[in-house]
C-alpha cells in the first residue's frame, strides 16, 4: 500500500521485501534520497537493525521508519517514525 500511495504523489520508489536486498542495493552503489521500512521485516535483520546499520555505512541517507507497534512508537532508539493506522 506505502509503495502505491508514494508512487500515486510521484515519487520514484524501489522496493524489497527484506533487508537484505536492500543492503545490497546501497553496496553496489545504488543511489537512494531516503530509506523508508517498517519495523517489521522477514529475515534476519528488522527495521530497527537495518536503520542502525544504514545509519552508521551511510550516515548521510535519512531514515524512516513506520510501525503500528506502541512499544516502538515509544522507544528511545532516535529515529523517526510515522504511525501506522
Amino acid at each position: 500500500v506505502a509503495v502505491s500511495l508514494l508512487e500515486q504523489l510521484g515519487y520514484r520508489v524501489v522496493a524489497f521485501e527484506s533487508a537484505a536486498p536492500a543492503l545490497e542495493a546501497l553496496a553496489s552503489g545504488q543511489r537512494f534520497d531516503l530509506l523508508f521500512s517498517d519495523v517489521v521485516l522477514s529475515g534476519d535483520i528488522d527495521g530497527l537493525d537495518l536503520a542502525q546499520k544504514v545509519t552508521r555505512e551511510y550516515p548521510a541517507l535519512p531514515v524512516l521508519l513506520t510501525s503500528g507497534y506502541a512499544k516502538v512508537l515509544n522507544a528511545a532508539h532516535g529515529f523517526p517514525v510515522l504511525r501506522k493506522p
